[in-house]
C-alpha cells in the first residue's frame, strides 16, 4: 500500500522483523516535534526514538517507532492520506 502512494520515497520502514515494533524513517525537513504535532492534530500517535535520547541533541532523526499491534489495517489508507497531506 505504501509503496504504490506518493510516500514511497519519503519514507524508509527497518527493522521490521525485530519482533513487535519496526521503525520507520520519514524523510522530511520539519523538526520530530513539529511532525509529531501536526500528525497528533489529525489523530495519528508516534513516539519518535529522539524522545529516548540522553543528550539533548537536536530532534531531526524522523525515526519513529511502530507498534505492530497498534496498526489497524482498516484505517492505514486514511493515515498514508494524512501523511501525505502534511508532508506536501
Amino acid at each position: 500500500m505504501l509503496e504504490e502512494s506518493s510516500l514511497k520515497d519519503m519514507i524508509t520502514i527497518s527493522k521490521e522483523d525485530a519482533g513487535l515494533h519496526f521503525l520507520i524513517t520519514i524523510h522530511t525537513h520539519m523538526s520530530d516535534e513539529t511532525l509529531i504535532n501536526k500528525l497528533k492534530e489529525e489523530g495519528i500517535h508516534l513516539r519518535a526514538i529522539s524522545h529516548y535520547y540522553l543528550k539533548n541533541t537536536p530532534h531531526t532523526s524522523h525515526t519513529f517507532i511502530m507498534n505492530y499491534s497498534s496498526i489497524d489495517l482498516d484505517k492505514l489508507p486514511q493515515a498514508i492520506e494524512i501523511l501525505e497531506k502534511i508532508l506536501y
